[in-house]
């Protein structure tokens, strides 16, 4: 280098007395040469690779912080039974069912209204009765079965190829003397949508149920007025597996009115061409509600309707024989249908058209179904195997836990409320 570069003797003696850590140029020392030639190969070379190999494979330990976090301590614990007291331990009130034959008819469903105030229960003579629930008080009973019979003997057949049992059930379910069981009954979410769902054979039965103040009998009336129309279906596909009928006015010494001088009970009925009607779920609004034929072929074992219009869709064109659908319920903040087969429960994206996920149940029949309220991200549902399973969306897959408490099979499941 030029002579400027090189250090001179007082600069070689600092040099020396500094630490070798603390030395500006490591221990390179700048030296004069005569001609290129004369340049040796770096002697610190290995020292420096080591070093600097030292310092990767020390540098790992130094900067990586690590958590000990136990990750049971992350997931909340289960309040103990002691601690959700009170819960009820004793009987206090009796709603005596009236029959006038030799057996009293069996309650085959129960639902409550949405403020706790009154209750519905299907029996299987046919009935529906609407109670209040302090008192015991029978309201309103309607005969659902006997009303529902002239559709069933007027429906069209939607499958042109049915087998003869078939047709042998269908028959038998249409003649005057069978009485159909109310077998699922739902009350509608909103509180002020005074209505509820009643499922009778190949039927859905939109009863008003006269519970409401005047304003909300006003409003129930203006909801329910294209499904007392006759409803507005407006795709074909829908047209060939269910029909909204509307029933007709009872007699003036029949008539049943509220409290509010309005009329009440069953004002339409949608009555499915493709098989019976398992199960009906109203969403979280109270304006549509899906209802499962489990064995209509092809799409038509879920059907989506818009109460308010009167209008039913199909989401789904084709399914497998496999997966024979039993529940569907609507996710209560996304726009997502959650579909539950025997085995494994499948969620759908309704504006994408897509699924989105599946659900692993290890279950050999599911029963039942319920989606947390308020966030949706908790899925339960019962089995006929004596299993509680417990899913987080967020989690995984397959259950987080799996509950075997009781020991018989789970008919019915639902998340509180609150």
């Amino acid at each position: 280098p030029p002579e400027e570069y090189l250090p001179t003797e007082q600069d070689q003696k600092e040099w020396e007395d500094t630490d070798a850590n603390d030395r500006p140029h490591g221990l390179l020392v700048p030296k004069k040469h005569p001609n290129l030639r004369s340049v040796g190969a770096y002697e610190h070379t290995v020292r420096e690779a080591f070093q600097r190999c030292l310092d990767l494979y020390l540098c790992p330990r130094a900067m990586k912080r690590r958590l000990n976090i136990d990750p049971e301590s992350l997931v909340p614990k289960l309040p103990r039974a002691q601690d959700l007291r009170p819960f009820p331990t004793a009987k206090c009130i009796e709603y005596v069912t009236p029959y006038e034959t030799d057996m009293p008819p069996i309650i085959r469903c129960v639902s409550a209204s949405p403020d706790g105030q009154y209750m519905a229960s299907g029996a299987s003579d046919g009935y529906i009765r609407i109670w209040e629930v302090q008192t015991s008080r029978l309201l309103y009973s309607w005969n659902l079965s006997a009303i529902v019979a002239p559709f069933l003997l007027t429906a069209p057949d939607g499958d042109k190829d049915d087998t003869d049992d078939n047709k042998e059930n269908k028959e038998k379910e249409a003649s005057p003397t069978s009485v159909l069981p109310v077998t699922c009954l739902e009350w509608n979410p909103n509180k002020s949508h005074h209505c509820l769902l009643a499922v009778v054979g190949r039927c859905i039965v939109i009863v008003a149920t006269g519970t409401g103040n005047a304003e909300g009998s006003m409003i129930t009336d203006a909801f329910l007025l294209s499904a007392k129309r006759g409803g507005n279906v407006t795709t074909e596909r829908a047209m060939k597996a269910i029909q909204w009928k509307a029933l007709p006015p009872a007699p003036k010494q029949q008539l049943v009115l509220s409290s509010h001088d309005r009329n009440c009970g069953p004002v339409a009925a949608l009555v499915s061409l493709k098989g019976e009607v398992s199960s009906v779920k109203w969403h979280k609004k109270g304006d549509y509600f899906v209802s499962v034929s489990p064995k209509a072929p092809g799409g038509a074992a879920v059907l989506i309707h818009h109460l308010s219009k009167g209008n039913t869709q199909q989401p789904f064109g084709k399914r497998s024989n496999k997966a024979e659908p039993q529940l569907a319920c609507f996710h209560p903040n996304k726009p997502f249908l959650i579909v539950a087969s025997a085995q494994h429960i499948r969620l759908y994206h309704l504006v994408k058209q897509t699924m989105i996920k599946r659900l692993l149940s290890g279950c050999r029949h599911i029963s039942s179904i319920d989606v947390h309220p308020a966030t949706g991200d908790h899925i339960i549902c019962g089995s006929l195997d004596r299993r509680m399973v417990w899913f987080d969306l967020d989690l995984s897959d397959t259950p987080y836990k799996t509950l075997k408490y009781h020991e018989r099979a789970i008919r019915s499941v639902k998340y509180h409320t609150k």
